[in-house]
């Protein structure tokens, strides 16, 4: 073999390994990535379903912290004009919220009733028509938390 030939198979093992070692580091920040991205996927799925954001999923911990802003976040949401099929969200959040939170318990105001009891929220959600506009008006206890949400057909004032 000449000389050239020689320095030439050299260089080509030499790179033989790096290149499996560039090939591995790959598939392993692959891999991480994977995990990563499930990882916030599933964390924005339930935040959506809780309404609270991915960054309180991800760095809350056990997420069993109870405090103002976060319980507020779930309903201050919804204050203002509403569509009717949002109003039964709310209605479906404000019971899940009672059963956690048997320390701050939400009283909803709909037409001339006032409760805190699921099955008369129900029957709220049944009289609730889909595509009508509703206002939805948070009160608040002295503590700063919503105990109070009062809601009430939209009237469409055309002049």
């Amino acid at each position: 073999m000449k000389e050239e030939e020689k320095t030439n198979v050299k260089l080509e093992d030499d790179f033989k390994p790096r290149k499996w070692l560039v090939v591995l580091l790959t598939l392993i920040a692959i891999t991480i990535s994977l995990i990563l991205a499930t990882k916030l996927i599933t964390s924005y799925n339930t935040a959506r379903k809780n309404h609270t954001t991915i960054i309180d999923k991800l760095f809350s911990g056990a997420g069993d912290s109870f405090n103002k802003t976060s319980f507020n976040n779930q309903f201050e949401l919804d204050a203002g004009n509403s569509f009717g099929h949002e109003v039964i969200d709310l209605f479906d959040e404000i019971i899940i919220s009672n059963k956690k939170n048997k320390n701050h318990i939400v009283e909803v105001t709909f037409g001339d009733t006032t409760t805190s009891d699921e099955e008369t929220i129900r029957e709220f959600k049944k009289n609730v028509e889909v595509w009508h506009t509703y206002d939805v008006v948070l009160d608040y206890d002295d503590n700063g938390y919503i105990n109070k949400i009062e809601v009430r057909k939209w009237i469409h004032l055309y002049i």
